[in-house]
């Protein structure tokens, strides 16, 4: 079989790539009006690429923008403003010509994988070109990342991932922690009976805790966050259950059921959201965990520093929130629950 042709411009060029994974910030490439500096999850649309495909009369930018980015989760669109950063930082390190820099050509996105195989974890890599084809996705062009070569080196780049980039398994949360930790949380205190409340919900209910918590007070809005009228209580076998309607998710736009069933204390999800409640109430529109005397929306940051103090408290480890949902399922198994 014989090799995959290179472009000239890439015969002889010699990409000075360090051992180690470096740290890229747009501050590293060449300035350019069509690269302003803006928050990472504008970065796909901000970013003008050269030789976009011409605008039809009627086409509306702001519109087809505003519903293209509309489909990524924000998360997702910062994820893959990097893909854009390392693609054209790339692109410079090896004097790439500006018209092969986009549309995209397989022969040059294999080039950009194999420069970073051996550096980089293989699915950051994978990543990387998923936003590079969302990019042309959201500029009007195609780029074909499931080319039978292009696949070919996304699993060589796998293979080489190298062992600085593996993280070592995330210890995931158990019942026998989470008994641990009950004794740290001062639960007839409105703010540790919803972070309390929060933290069963999450590992019971094997949920994010994007899902569950918000970013910023200021970033609630009820179109992405749960609010109190989601909260739906049941009966099943003369026990009382709770169901959270969760209106989005990493997933999935429409969001999705989150289903608490009765465990026994001192974890039971279902007790503690009835306690955060009644030290918590609230208006159906307020956040499901909002708490005080102003009922503020949970953020991620407060909760996960009650959670890490509880933790210190009670000499448990400290967990990340990804461990709530981190063989959860295995755990549920080996449960206190009926």
């Amino acid at each position: 079989m014989s090799s995959l042709p290179l472009p000239r411009s890439l015969q002889t060029a010699t990409v000075a790539l360090p051992p180690t994974r470096p740290r890229l910030t747009t501050k590293q490439l060449p300035p350019s009006t069509d690269r302003p500096d803006v928050p990472a999850a504008q970065r796909l649309l901000a970013w003008v690429p050269p030789n976009r495909p011409p605008l039809p009369p009627f086409h509306d930018p702001v519109k087809v923008s505003e519903v293209m980015i509309a489909s990524w989760a924000k998360s997702t669109l910062e994820g893959y403003a990097a893909a854009v950063l390392h693609w054209y930082a790339w692109a410079t390190a090896v004097a790439l010509p500006v018209r092969l820099t986009f549309p995209i050509k397989s022969t040059e996105l294999i080039s950009f994988i194999a420069s970073s195989s051996g550096i980089y974890h293989g699915n950051t890599i994978s990543k990387w070109v998923s936003g590079l084809r969302a990019y042309h996705i959201i500029h009007g062009s195609s780029m074909d990342s499931k080319n039978e070569a292009v696949l070919q080196a996304l699993r060589g780049a796998l293979r080489q991932t190298p062992a600085s980039a593996i993280k070592p398994p995330r210890i995931p949360y158990t019942a026998a922690i989470l008994i641990a930790l009950r004794p740290a949380f001062r639960l007839a205190e409105p703010f540790d009976a919803a972070v309390w409340a929060l933290l069963l919900a999450a590992f019971w209910g094997l949920a994010r805790l994007g899902e569950l918590t918000i970013p910023s007070q200021a970033a609630y809005s009820a179109r992405f966050h749960a609010p109190r009228e989601r909260i739906l209580g049941h009966k099943i076998r003369g026990l009382v259950h709770a169901t959270i309607s969760l209106p989005w998710s990493k997933t999935d736009p429409q969001g999705g059921q989150l289903v608490l069933s009765v465990q026994r204390e001192p974890i039971c999800p279902v007790a503690a959201l009835r306690t955060h409640i009644r030290l918590n109430p609230g208006p159906p529109t307020a956040h499901i965990f909002s708490h005080g005397p102003k009922l503020l929306p949970m953020t991620r940051a407060a909760f996960t520093a009650r959670v890490h103090q509880a933790a210190e408290q009670t000499q448990q480890p400290i967990l990340s929130g990804h461990s709530l949902r981190i063989d959860s399922a295995l755990a549920m198994v080996g449960s206190l629950g009926p």
